[in-house]
C-alpha cells in the first residue's frame, strides 16, 4: 500500500489512546521500519507533533491542519484514487465516501478533485458533479485508454504483467497465461507474427476489455469507424474466449481488438522483405516517408546513412506507427525511461523522426513510441560503429616459424571493434620516427615513442589484459581532451548562470534563448524550434538535468548556455538542478552529437549532478566536467 503523509498522521490522529507501530504497519500493509522512517520525517519538519514512547505513537494536539503536510506524491495518489473509484463504479460516487475513505477533509478532497479532472483532461474525460455525487463522463474507449496508462504507469519497467498492479483497476480476476496461451496458439496456426511488445500491448488491451465487458462497460460504434481485417483470426479468438472464459464478445469489441491486433502485427515474416520486394508488403507512401525521414536523419546528424535493411526494417515500424497514432492506439515499452536517461543522442535521433512523422501526419506520438524508434537506430548504429573510433596499432615481431602470425590473429580477434592494425612491420625494418600508431605491440623489447606493450610469441591472458588497460587509457584521454576543447569552445563565460530561476521551463527557454539570440548567437526562430522539441519529448532527465536544444534550426555559432541551481525546479515531469541549453552551427553537427552524448553521460550519476550544482563558477564548472568524464 502507498502510505501518505497524511494518512498515516489521520490514523495516529483516530485513536484517543497510544497506537503501536506493528498496529499501524499491518493497518497498512508496510513494514513497522517504514512506519518508524515516516514518523521521523514528520517529527524532523514539525517538532513533537508525533509523541512516541515505549507505548507506541500518538498525536500531539497542536495547530495541526490536514494539508500542511500534503505534497506532489500525496496529492498525485489521492487523485489517482479517486479516477480508481469512478471508474471502477457504474453509478454516481458519493464525495463525502471517498473522503472518509482517504482519511481527508473537504478542502483536501476538493484539491485532490481538481487534480484528478487535470489528469483526466488528455483522455478527453471529465468528472460531472451534482451535489454531493460525481460521475466519470466520456466515452467507454477513452475510459480504457486511462486504465491502460494508469496501469502502464505502475507497471514501468517491467515486461510483465503484475496482477497486484492490475488488481487496483480491475475488478475481475482474470488468468494473463491462458490469454497469451490462446492468442500465441491462434497466430501461429494463421502465420501471425508478433514480437513481445506487440504482444504486451494486446494482452493489456484484451485485460482490460474482459473486465469491463463483465462488468457491463462496452465500446460503441461511435467511438471508431474499422472492420475487423482477418475474419477468421477473429472468429477462432472470439470462439477461445466464448469456450475459456464464458464471455460473448459484441461486434464492437471484436472491431476494436481487431485494430489493435492490426496495429501490433504482420501477416509476413521480416526475414522475408528486403529493398528488391518491399513494395510487395508496403504502400508506396510509408517508402517514399521512409525514405525521406533516412535523408533527413543522415544530414542533419552527420551520418553515414543509412543502409537497405535499415530501411526496410524502419519502413515496416512506420507503417504500424502511423496506424496506431491515428486511431489513438499506443504500444507499451518499459524500458522507454531507462534507455532515455542511458542513451539520450539516439533518443533525440527518433525524436527527430517524430518530427518528420508529424509534419506528414498531424498525430501525438508519445515517449514509448519515440523509444521503439531509437532501438532502431541504435542497433544500427551499435552495427556500424565508425572506424575513425578505433586505435590505430602497429605490430612489430620477430620472424620464427611464423609463430607472430598466431599472436597477430588473436590479438585481431579479441580487440576486433576495438584497434585498427594500421602496421605489420619485421623488426629488422623497425624505425621508431617512422611509426605513426597509438600503440606498438611487439614480440621484442624496442625503443619506442608511442606505449609500448611487449608480448610473448604465445599470448597470455596478462598480455591481453595489458593491451586492454592501454586501449582504455587511450580512450579515455581522447574523451577528456575532445570534451575539453569542444566545451571551452562552446561555453561562453557570460552564458553560464548560478542560481538563476524562472517560473517554468518555457519561461526558461525562452529567457536563454533570448540571451543568446542578443549576442548574436542565434536566430528568432531558434526559440521556437527549442519549444516544439519539448513539445515533442520533455527533455529533462530524472537525474536531474535538462538538456533543451532545437532539432533542426541551426545557431550562428555553436553555444552552450549553463544554468546551475542549488533549488529544483520542475521540468516537465522532473526535477532539475542544471539547465544545459545547447545550439549548434551547421559545420559543427558532428561536435553538437559529441558533447551532448558525453554531456549527457557524465550527468546520468545523480552523484555527478549534485557534485556540479555545487559549482560556484564558470572555471570549476568545467573542470569538474572534465574531471568526471
Amino acid at each position: 500500500m502507498n502510505i501518505t503523509t497524511t494518512e498515516l498522521i489521520k490514523t495516529i490522529q483516530q485513536h484517543t489512546d497510544w497506537v503501536d507501530a506493528t498496529t499501524l504497519a499491518e493497518y497498512f500493509d508496510v513494514s513497522t521500519r517504514t512506519i518508524r522512517k515516516r514518523i521521523k520525517e514528520i517529527n524532523e519538519s514539525h517538532p513533537n507533533l508525533i509523541i512516541s514512547s515505549y507505548k507506541g505513537y500518538k498525536f500531539n494536539e497542536s495547530d495541526y491542519k490536514d494539508d500542511q503536510f500534503e505534497n506532489d506524491d500525496d496529492l498525485t495518489s489521492r487523485s489517482e484514487f479517486i479516477i480508481r473509484k469512478l471508474l471502477s463504479s457504474t453509478k454516481p460516487v458519493s464525495v463525502y465516501d471517498i473522503a472518509d475513505e482517504l482519511y481527508i477533509s473537504d478542502s483536501s478532497f476538493e484539491r485532490s478533485l481538481k487534480v484528478s479532472k487535470s489528469m483526466l483532461q488528455s483522455f478527453n474525460l471529465s468528472i460531472e458533479r451534482k451535489r454531493n455525487h460525481i460521475t466519470l463522463t466520456g466515452t467507454e474507449r477513452n475510459k480504457r485508454k486511462l486504465i491502460n496508462y494508469l496501469i502502464s504507469k505502475e507497471n514501468q519497467g517491467s515486461f510483465f504483467i503484475e496482477n497486484e498492479i492490475t488488481n487496483n483497476y480491475l475488478s475481475s480476476s482474470i488468468d494473463t497465461d491462458d490469454i497469451s496461451n490462446i492468442l500465441s496458439t491462434i497466430f501461429k496456426d494463421e502465420d501471425i507474427f508478433i514480437n513481445d511488445y506487440g504482444m504486451n500491448t494486446i494482452l493489456f488491451h484484451v485485460i482490460i476489455m474482459l473486465d469491463r465487458v463483465l462488468s457491463g462497460q462496452y465500446v460503441t460504434q461511435d467511438d471508431f469507424d474499422y472492420s475487423y481485417h482477418n475474419q477468421r483470426v477473429m472468429q477462432k479468438i472470439e470462439e477461445s474466449f466464448n469456450q475459456k472464459f464464458n464471455i460473448k464478445l459484441p461486434k464492437n469489441e471484436l472491431n476494436y481488438l481487431s485494430i489493435i491486433i492490426s496495429n501490433n502485427t504482420n501477416n509476413f515474416s521480416f526475414e522475408n522483405v528486403d529493398i528488391n520486394n518491399i513494395d510487395n508488403y508496403i504502400e508506396k507512401e510509408y517508402i517514399e516517408l521512409s525514405k525521406k525521414i533516412c535523408t533527413e536523419l543522415s544530414n542533419s546528424y552527420s551520418l553515414d546513412f543509412l543502409d537497405d535493411n535499415f530501411l526496410v526494417n524502419i519502413t515496416i515500424h512506420l507503417k504500424h506507427l502511423i496506424s496506431r497514432a491515428k486511431y489513438g492506439s499506443y504500444t507499451h515499452n518499459p524500458l522507454t525511461k531507462n534507455f532515455k536517461d542511458r542513451f539520450p543522442i539516439v533518443y533525440d535521433m527518433a525524436t527527430f523522426v517524430i518530427k518528420e512523422i508529424n509534419d506528414y501526419l498531424n498525430v501525438r506520438i508519445i515517449d514509448d513510441e519515440i523509444a521503439f524508434i531509437a532501438f532502431h537506430i541504435g542497433s544500427y548504429l551499435e552495427n556500424k560503429k565508425n572506424i575513425k573510433d578505433k586505435i590505430d596499432v602497429a605490430y612489430v615481431y620477430s620472424e620464427y616459424h611464423n609463430l607472430h602470425n598466431n599472436v597477430l590473429n588473436t590479438i585481431t580477434k579479441q580487440f576486433e571493434g576495438d584497434i585498427n592494425i594500421s602496421e605489420i612491420i619485421p623488426i629488422n625494418n623497425y624505425n621508431p620516427d617512422n611509426v605513426k600508431a597509438d600503440i606498438i605491440i611487439s614480440t621484442a623489447t624496442i625503443d619506442a615513442k608511442s606505449p609500448l606493450i611487449c608480448v610473448g610469441l604465445f599470448l597470455t591472458d596478462e598480455d591481453i589484459k595489458n593491451i586492454r588497460n592501454q586501449i582504455d587509457l587511450i580512450k579515455i584521454a581522447r574523451k577528456k581532451n575532445k570534451l575539453k576543447k569542444d566545451l571551452s569552445s562552446f561555453i561562453h563565460k557570460e552564458l553560464f548562470k548560478k542560481e538563476y530561476y524562472c517560473q517554468d521551463n518555457i519561461e526558461m527557454i525562452k529567457n536563454l534563448s533570448e540571451e543568446c539570440i542578443n549576442l548574436g548567437l542565434c536566430d528568432k526562430s531558434f526559440t521556437e524550434d527549442v519549444l516544439e522539441r519539448e513539445s515533442l519529448s520533455c527533455t529533462s532527465f530524472r537525474n536531474g538535468i535538462a538538456i533543451p536544444h532545437s532539432l533542426k534550426t541551426y545557431s550562428n555559432k555553436s553555444f552552450i548556455s549553463v544554468v546551475v541551481n542549488r533549488k529544483k525546479m520542475l521540468w516537465g515531469s522532473n526535477y532539475v538542478n542544471i539547465i544545459i541549453m545547447l545550439g549548434t552551427a551547421n559545420t559543427d553537427r558532428e561536435r553538437f552529437k559529441n558533447v551532448y552524448n558525453q554531456l549527457a553521460q557524465v550527468l546520468y550519476e545523480p552523484a555527478n549532478v549534485r557534485i556540479l550544482s555545487k559549482c560556484e563558477t564558470y572555471e570549476e564548472f568545467i573542470e569538474k566536467i572534465i574531471a568526471l568524464t
